[in-house]
């Protein structure tokens, strides 16, 4: 292996190692901050909800930017008629509330 081609392969493991650390914090935030929606508000993804008098199965929980106390912004797949949760995703945003 020549110099140059020695030198190529430092900074090209150099980059795998500083990409995988940051995705590992990346997926160590978002777990944290799952525990701590979970903690304050009580609801993770297939978790019931009321949004406008209807109900909801939350299917996507947005992640807050900064440290905020409001409710997070959540997706949730309404009621059918027929008693199961139907695909569509509606953006129920911070108004929902537990039954």
């Amino acid at each position: 292996m020549t110099p140059l081609e020695e030198q190529f392969e430092i900074k090209r493991t150099a980059s795998k190692l500083a990409n995988d650390t940051a995705r590992e914090i990346q997926n160590q935030l978002i777990e944290s901050w799952f525990a701590v929606i979970k903690e304050r508000h009580d609801i993770e993804l297939g978790t019931i909800v009321i949004y406008r008098k209807k109900q909801y199965k939350i299917c996507h929980i947005q992640i807050p930017f900064g440290l905020s106390l409001d409710k997070p912004w959540v997706k949730g797949n309404p009621l059918n008629k027929d008693g199961n949760y139907g695909i569509a995703e509606r953006n129920l945003y911070g108004d929902w509330s537990k039954p």
